[in-house]
């Protein structure tokens, strides 16, 4: 736990994470790939979020879309699949 809070020590927001640093703090635990808000994911311009998105509309897993009561639902059960 020590080495999450060293990674996140003084970032306010999730967009201003040092991912370098973070990672370096977090070796052997884990590794951040990406930080930001649910929007983000579904409208977002980086390449990780533009990744994930474009998964979701290729309809990778066909069973999940149109299943929920929004898009949202259903963005959001991809999100239980999507390896990456």
């Amino acid at each position: 736990m020590k080495a999450i809070s060293t990674a996140l020590d003084g970032v306010s927001a999730l967009k201003a994470i040092d991912f370098e640093a973070g990672n370096a703090s977090l070796v052997g635990l884990c590794e951040l790939l990406w930080a930001g808000s649910l929007d983000d994911l579904r409208s977002g311009v980086e390449l990780f979020e533009r990744g994930l998105q474009d998964d979701y509309y290729q309809n990778v897993f066909g069973d999940e879309r149109g299943m929920g009561d929004s898009e949202l639902d259903d963005f959001g059960h991809h999100l239980t699949h999507y390896s990456g």
